[in-house]
């Protein structure tokens, strides 16, 4: 009996490695994003003074993933600030050559030349993507990441492409409908003397899905870095909370908690579906308060697949989405097919060894 006991804890054990993910930010990390009396410009230039410095790519810590970064040789810079009309972020890139898309390339197979489309497929070179959701999240929960590709959240990719700043987004907060990539201000800049490629973005508050902005508010964020040739050959990228790739999950993201703001006062945020309401919001300060709209859910869903495009196989472990919402349940499906499928080896096979095992007992008695 103890060896039948001893050899189902070790099937157990085996069961739990097949569960259990290779590597994963454990927790949501809690960082603080300072208010910035002067705003930063946003012209691809980092200087001195004018951030905050939140880290750098450090991978003896758990929020930074290097699964996709076998041999740890991206070195970065994340820098961040606020005000009471934008968030700010900037990432730093130490690269001795960085690998752009080419605008003459045709990536979606449409035919139809470099589009804005093809943007989608950025990551497979050097870029940034990054997540923030609405609100904080939490490790274990499906507060935002509600379909294995889509969400409650705004994902955004940055690169450089032709020497121009290029930007697109994967997915858009359900509770802010119409936002769009121009909503957004990005410079990009690759200085081959310094050794360095810069990507400075500028997110209005109004545009970035949260529903307050002030002292004390919190949202979740998460990061990769891409800093490769071409990714199918020779993957090299960092991730900041283990968001992005692999797999989506947005609810593990950092825990970002606004700070300094000089009178500590709290802006509200909503948002409206109609074109007219999103002039409003662009032209209006983010202290301002726009009206909010009961088909809010509805118009974000339809806006968020519309936006979407399909990946191809090679694109498994990055940024790309599925065009319909069926794509993503039959993925989902085989996913769990996968796991019920492999669950289902492990206790039957525990439950012939054990079978032999008893039948030779028996025998022996």
């Amino acid at each position: 009996m103890k060896k039948i006991i001893s050899i189902l804890i070790v099937l157990v054990m085996a069961a739990t490695v097949f569960i259990m993910p290779t590597s994963a930010a454990k927790t949501n990390t809690p960082v603080t994003f300072e208010y910035l009396s002067t705003p930063p410009v946003i012209d691809g230039v980092v200087k001195p003074g004018e951030y905050k410095k939140i880290h750098s790519v450090d991978y003896s810590k758990d929020e930074f993933i290097a699964d996709y970064d076998t041999d740890k040789s991206i070195k970065a810079d994340f820098y961040a600030g606020v005000d009471y009309d934008y968030l700010y972020m900037a990432w730093v890139v130490h690269t001795d050559i960085n690998t752009f898309m080419d605008p003459t390339k045709d990536y979606d197979g449409k035919n139809d030349g470099f589009t804005e489309n093809d943007l989608h497929w950025m990551w497979q070179y050097s870029c940034v993507q990054f997540i923030i959701t609405p609100g904080a999240p939490e490790v274990g929960k499906t507060n935002y990441q509600t379909a294995q590709y889509s969400g409650n959240y705004l994902e955004v990719g940055l690169a450089i492409v032709g020497g121009e700043s290029k930007k697109t987004a994967w997915s858009y907060p359900t509770g802010a409908p119409g936002l769009k990539p121009d909503d957004w201000d990005f410079a990009g800049h690759r200085d081959d003397k310094a050794k360095t490629t810069t990507y400075e973005v500028r997110i209005p508050w109004t545009k970035s899905g949260l529903t307050k902005a002030g002292e004390g508010v919190q949202f979740g964020l998460c990061y990769a870095i891409g800093d490769q040739v071409f990714f199918d050959d020779e993957p090299n990228m960092c991730e900041w909370q283990d968001g992005i790739l692999g797999t989506k999950n947005a609810d593990a993201g950092a825990v970002i908690t606004l700070k300094g703001f000089p009178d500590n006062r709290i802006i509200e945020i909503s948002y409206e579906t109609s074109s007219a309401a999103a002039s409003s919001a662009t032209s209006s300060a983010a202290t301002s308060s726009v009206t909010s709209s009961t088909s809010a859910a509805s118009s974000a869903a339809s806006s968020a697949a519309s936006s979407q495009t399909s990946a191809p196989a090679s694109s498994a472990p990055t940024a790309a989405q599925s065009d319909t919402s069926a794509e993503t349940v039959e993925e989902e499906s085989n996913s769990t097919l996968i796991w019920i499928i492999v669950i289902a080896v492990v206790v039957i096979g525990g439950g012939v060894a054990a079978y032999f095992i008893i039948s030779k007992n028996k025998k022996q008695q």
